[in-house]
């Protein structure tokens, strides 16, 4: 029969042969999990702030990195749909097959959706972002974009005619030459869905006189 004194040499060899953070409740993990994501997205408004993926960390990339470093993270990781529904980073979802794409969208479940990143024409990325807006533009919370051109002729825009009753930050950059482009009349409709104390960022566009005070440009 064991000793007392074996029973505890076992117990402190196995405790050092795992690091501290293995030690970890599981909600102390999902809140240091949680704080690579979008979790302040109000920072993308700032002038200072690049949206370049070569200049700032993709949420998503650590994410997914990290839910590949052990089962146990994985398996808390992929119960979250709320940290992959904040890192939802459109620089991130370039791939040339959507397999990767319907992925990340089937793990942010019915979460809101925190959306990051630029979109330009003819990329992967873009007509995903497009069809985000078809189907699942009311679970929108925020969304922070720089807009080439090309892109607003696209008529999918039009969805956002319909109701955004999450939408807490709406931050569109147009990245033109001609800085007096007028601002794309659908931009004006969302100001009729979107809550009240909701605030709307649209960078470099022009809007008529009569246009709602709730735009900050």
């Amino acid at each position: 029969m064991a000793s007392a004194l074996s029973l505890q040499l076992t117990a402190n060899h196995l405790d050092n042969k795992f690091p501290p953070i293995a030690k970890l409740a599981q909600n102390v993990l999902w809140h240091i999990f949680s704080m690579n994501t979008h979790h302040n997205l109000e920072e993308c408004v700032s002038p200072l702030y690049d949206l370049s993926p070569f200049y700032r960390p993709s949420s998503l990339t650590i994410t997914r990195l990290t839910s590949q470093v052990c089962k146990r993270w994985r398996e808390l990781l992929l119960s979250s749909t709320s940290i992959w529904a904040s890192s939802f980073d459109l620089d991130c979802l370039d791939q040339r097959t959507d397999e990767w794409r319907e992925e990340v969208l089937k793990r942010t479940g019915k979460a809101s959706l925190s959306i990051l990143g630029a979109l330009q024409y003819g990329r992967p990325s873009t007509e995903f972002f497009l069809s985000i807006l078809n189907k699942h533009w009311a679970r929108v919370r925020n969304l922070c974009l720089v807009v080439h051109m090309g892109v607003f002729d696209d008529i999918r825009w039009s969805y956002l005619k319909n109701p955004a009753p999450n939408l807490e930050i709406f931050h569109v950059n147009l990245d033109i030459n001609n800085h007096e482009h007028p601002a794309p009349p659908v931009f004006l409709d969302i100001l009729n869905f979107s809550p009240s104390w909701s605030p709307i960022f649209l960078s470099d566009l022009i809007f008529p006189r009569w246009g709602p005070s709730k735009i900050k440009a």
